[in-house]
């Protein structure tokens, strides 16, 4: 029967854990500033890290090694990639 339900809910319990825990490390980074620490040399690829850009803090993913002080990374939350300055990348707790 077309048109009897409207509306359809989904419930993404495999990932409720993993962003509880993204969602918990970001707090806690926010909530405590940045580490005393910056990503210095190179950062690893694959690893999560947090960057400060157009006045919002996001979570970044290395997409490949440094060049020239600076690294592709993907934002997590939108999906765009864009070069970064290494010394912009901070660790995350």
């Amino acid at each position: 029967m077309r048109g009897k339900h409207t509306k359809v809910y989904f419930s993404f319990i495999e990932y409720e854990e993993a962003y509880t825990k993204l969602l918990q490390e970001m707090t806690a980074f926010i909530t405590s500033g940045p580490s005393s620490t910056k990503v210095a040399d190179s950062p690893e690829v694959a690893k999560l890290y947090a960057t400060c850009y157009n006045g919002r803090w996001l979570r970044v993913e290395p997409l490949r090694n440094a060049e020239t002080g600076k690294v592709e990374c993907c934002f997590v939350y939108e999906g765009n990639a864009l070069p970064i300055c290494v010394e912009d990348l901070w660790e995350l707790p």
